[in-house]
């Protein structure tokens, strides 16, 4: 066994043959001078390559090492290649794959390879990748058949292969070969210096390294076996020893032929098996301090329980009083995983491998309804099981535990890798507290604490009934977000109910009735004393052309007051599944059909977009759309080459178009320079600087509880809203001595996003969107991405929300969180004064940003609240994404004639004029409620009576308003003041 930076590569590999290892290296890079290694790579070669590098014989290692020709030979060579990647550091599968994308696009430009086949592969790899973490000891390889030019990736994470996919362009493959075997443009130095190493004049040292003795294998080595089968040894039931006896003298290339040697080589195997079993048991304390933090596995065998203890594969848990999760998962990996995360949250922890183990150990022997228990101080606070196991899946573990009395209340946690809507409603309608997606995170485990429950301590014997009371430190939150359960509860209340017309209802609005502000700043007073205020929703819906307001009492599960909305009134935003209805009716609706073809495009490559309509004067009872479509085909940048000309009107309730008008044919826009994709990019590039990383040596240094996030002298709660989006309430700050925080902001978020454009034409002057209003900020969001939408010293918060049917939904990444350091000082000073010293004091500005990231349309609007130490809250909206333009005849600004409200950009494309105002809701509590509105002026005095030689000074004017007509305020550049929320006591 060869060790790489502790991570152990076999000298042999079987695939359909013998794979011998030729190199090994790591990737690494510079952070503030530290070489930061990220992963360890093996390369293993048929030892028939050396008949393919004859002119190379004889050559020293910095000579190949920079032989580009010997590298290109050693791509060619018409043998079995295996590249073993394996992850030293933590990293998400989409960092990889950009490193990998980039690296193969590079080199397929530079020999002008680079066409529409190699993006297709690229992206295909791209997106196998994207959903991939690379835990610890994950490894990745890239396999290369001798017979055909082709590449098999695979994905494992914890000896067990997650997933595998087939690159079929040989181009690409060829790349993706170069980009570890490029000699001095690899990936991996340290990879071709230790190849060449090995080619040096004596390659018989790679085709045959020195044997292992069999009675010298030490328990590192059974440890580190490629094949991982001591895990059935030591964690499973008896097996076929021989077989696993075969598979690990293979995985330690012992030169051993176990067909030929026949059954008396097999029991001699057994004993050396059995033996060196005793020695790891014996040895597992000397080497536990070595290898803990490099191995997984020995965690997995170390947390074992004896096979014959009725508890068998369970954790035993302590006699302290911290709260105990009992997490029940088949994979042991899994297991192991959580448990540390739950460990880390200060939980005390039971495993199980099953539901039938979790069974046993809650009490219920010989399927009793009234089980003993079988511990007479058991406590469990909450249960967290795996869906897919066998036996029993973790949503029958569920109903088996609400049938029984003692049980029922305990909380329940599903969790699966499968993102199923169907079986997340059915668990969470029967029961489940939360359904969470692998792989689970910290910030998961962080958020279990709102459904954990506390017993009083059971007298023993026999369990009758047991007492749930919420505990303070899982106490819920009255602001806190709907949870999925609640969404499934409000779907079901609203659709049992005899209310509403019994025609297909749409969900347009699901989110929390905000309760009384002084009751909830009385429980936030106090929560011991106050009650939490009681638990209410909010639902807009429509059913049979008509619009209901329903506010949903939680508590009761019951329809606390509806009332009908007319047109007149307004409508409610669109939801997602009646976007997408409409989607397809232009391609059915003959006219389109003839207007597309008569703009010489392929009807393939159009699509459309519904957009709201505003409202100048039409009818006010229809809910009317427009639609606008766009060509893409030769770009992915569908703005830039709109159809225009072309006036479509689509009723929401009918689904169908009720008006239609190809008015005049306009010049389509070319595609050339459109696209924005990275991987469709070509050189020259523009400037790219060196990597810029921030690190954090003692850790981060917020904290969540629930959704309450704590931040150097900041308290503040967290929400999610499916219209707004991120919700930012009773946010206070303190001195930093004390747990005292004085009030800020009760509650504050985006409330809208109005963007007009200036072009009064037919197809366009209509477009005045309000996009947090009419689309909502959920339904136009996706997962933040570390490294791409936040920095990767950020923490994430997932967000829910109801789609079109009621049913929750799950928006992985909705929020990050993160603590900024841009080189800025928040305070300075150098004093001079004093004889003979020169003092000089400063502080460097370290704030806390909340993000949030959503899409409208062609613009993305990435919004912070950024918090500083001070005290002060800084909002800040970045607009990116692309143009929306319109297509035009002109090709130079000469030909221009009359107003074209806009700038033409290119030939055939005009940027139109638009605004962006931005509208936030903050209900802003200064020290406290009572606020008051106060607007300072400037305003010039002239100095009189001849008391000082000034002519003129400046003074503040300050003005409270008393009335909300009052507070408005004239924006007048030549006239500078402030507005500002005060207390007045």
């Amino acid at each position: 066994m060869v060790m790489v930076d502790e991570i152990p590569f076999p000298a042999e590999i079987v695939t359909k043959g013998p794979l011998l290892l030729f190199g090994q290296g790591i990737t690494d890079v510079e952070i503030h001078f530290l070489q930061i290694k990220y992963n360890a790579i093996g390369i293993y070669l048929e030892k028939d390559v050396i008949q393919h590098l004859e002119r190379w014989k004889g050559k020293n290692a910095a000579e190949l090492q920079e032989d580009e020709h010997f590298f290109a030979a050693l791509v060619s060579a018409p043998v079995e290649k295996l590249f073993r990647i394996v992850a030293i550091k933590e990293i998400k599968g989409s960092q990889y794959a950009v490193q990998l994308q980039s690296a193969v696009r590079d080199r397929l430009a530079s020999v002008d390879k680079y066409e529409a086949e190699e993006e297709e592969a690229l992206e295909e790899i791209t997106s196998f990748f994207q959903s991939k973490y690379f835990k610890k000891d994950s490894v990745v390889s890239l396999r290369f058949p001798a017979t055909s030019k082709t590449a098999e990736i695979t994905f494992a994470m914890g000896g067990k292969e997650e997933a595998k996919i087939e690159v079929e362009n040989a181009n690409v493959v060829q790349m993706m070969q170069e980009w570890y075997l490029g000699g001095p443009t690899a990936v991996s130095p340290s990879t071709v210096k230790n190849l060449s190493e090995k080619f040096e004049g004596k390659p018989d040292d790679v085709l045959n390294p020195k044997k292992k003795q069999l009675e010298k294998i030490t328990p590192f080595d059974l440890l580190y076996s490629q094949r991982i089968v001591y895990n059935a040894i030591i964690l499973a039931p008896p097996i076929s020893i021989t077989g696993t006896a075969r598979d690990l003298a293979a995985a330690n290339n012992v030169d051993k032929n176990y067909e030929a040697a026949g059954e008396d080589a097999e029991v001699s195997f057994l004993g050396f098996v059995i033996k060196h079993f005793v020695l790891f048991v014996i040895s597992t304390y000397k080497i536990i301090s070595l290898i803990y933090h490099h191995s997984s596995l020995f965690d997995m065998a170390a947390a074992s329980c004896s096979p014959s203890s009725p508890g068998s594969d369970l954790k035993g848990e302590s006699d302290g009083g911290e709260l105990h999760v009992l997490a029940v998962d088949d994979s042991v990996v899994e297991r192991m995983f959580l448990e540390r995360m739950l460990k880390k949250s200060e939980y005390k922890v039971t495993t199980a491998e099953n539901g039938t183990r979790a069974l046993e150990y809650l009490g219920l022997l010989g399927g009793e309804e009234e089980g003993t228990l079988n511990k007479a101080d058991l406590k469990v606070n909450l249960i967290i099981t795996d869906y897919c196991m066998p036996g029993m899946t973790g949503y029958e573990l569920m109903k088996k535990i609400k049938e029984i009395s003692y049980l029922k209340e305990i909380p329940v946690v599903i969790m699966s890798s499968e993102n199923n809507p169907t079986r997340i409603e059915k668990c969470l309608e029967d029961g489940a507290k939360e359904f969470m997606l692998k792989p689970i995170k910290q910030s998961d485990v962080k958020r279990l604490s709102c459904h954990v429950k506390s017993f009083k301590r059971p007298s023993p014997g026999r369990l009758l009934f047991a007492h749930f009371v919420a505990i303070s430190s899982g106490h819920r939150h009255p602001l806190d977000p709907l949870s999925p359960s609640e969404i499934s509860t409000i779907r079901s209340i609203i659709k049992s109910s005899s209310l509403l017309s019994p025609a297909p209802l749409g969900f347009h609005y699901v989110g929390l009735d905000e309760p009384d502000k002084h009751a909830v700043l009385s429980w936030k007073s106090d929560p011991s004393s106050h009650p939490l205020p009681p638990r209410r929703a909010f639902a807009i819906l429509r059913s049979d052309g008509q619009t209901y307001e329903l506010h949903i009492d939680l508590d009761n599960k019951s329809i606390a007051s509806h009332r009908r909305r007319s047109g007149v009134s307004g409508h409610p935003m669109l939801n997602m599944d009646e976007r997408n209805a409409v989607l397809a009716l232009p391609f059915k609706y003959a006219p389109f059909v003839d207007s597309v073809k008569k703009r010489g495009v392929e009807l393939r490559d159009v699509v459309c977009s519904t957009l709201t309509m505003g409202w100048f004067g039409e009818e006010q009872d229809q809910r009317l759309v427009k639609m606008q479509c766009f060509v893409t085909g030769e770009t992915v940048n569908l703005y830039m080459r709109p159809i225009e000309g072309i006036t479509m009107v689509v009723d929401m309730e009918t689904v169908e178009i009720v008006e239609y008008e190809d008015r005049v044919v306009i010049a389509m826009p070319t595609a050339a320079g459109t696209e924005y994709r990275a991987s469709r990019q070509l050189p020259p590039y523009g400037p790219r600087g060196k990597p810029v990383v921030v690190t954090q040596p003692v850790g981060k240094g917020f904290t969540f509880e629930g959704n309450v996030v704590r931040w150097a002298n900041w308290n503040f709660h967290v929400g999610f809203d499916s219209r707004v989006g991120l919700v930012i309430s009773v946010a206070g700050v303190g001195n930093g001595k004390d747990d005292i925080h004085r009030s800020v902001l009760y509650r504050g978020y985006l409330s809208e996003v109005y963007v007009p454009y200036m072009d009064p034409s037919e197809e366009w002057y209509f477009k005045t969107y309000f996009d947090i209003g009419e689309y909502g900020f959920a339904s136009t969001s996706f997962s933040l991405k570390a490294g791409i939408d936040c920095p990767h010293n950020a923490e994430y918060m997932d967000g829910y929300y109801a789609n079109g049917d009621g049913s929750p939904v799950l928006l992985r990444n909705a929020i990050c969180i993160f603590e900024r350091y841009a080189g800025d000082v928040s305070w300075r000073h150098t004093e001079t004064l004093i004889p003979g010293r020169i003092i000089t004091e400063s502080s460097e500005e370290v704030s806390l940003v909340v993000r949030t990231v959503y899409t409208a349309g062609n613009y993305d609007y990435v919004l912070d609240w950024e918090l500083k130490t001070s005290g002060s809250i800084k909002l800040s909206a970045g607009f990116t994404g692309v143009l929306e333009v319109r297509a035009t005849d002109y090709n130079h600004v000469e030909e221009m004639i009359g107003e074209q409200h806009g700038t033409l950009l290119a030939p055939n494309t005009i940027g139109v004029f638009h605004d962006h105002f931005l509208t936030y809701h903050l209900d802003l509590d200064v020290d406290g409620p009572e606020n008051s509105f106060v607007k300072a002026n400037l305003r010039t005095v002239r100095a009189e009576g001849g008391t000082t030689p000034r002519k003129s000074y400046w003074t503040v004017v300050s003005e409270t308003a008393r009335t909300e007509a009052d507070a408005r305020i004239a924006h007048n550049e030549a006239r500078p003041g402030r507005a500002s929320f005060v207390n007045p006591g």
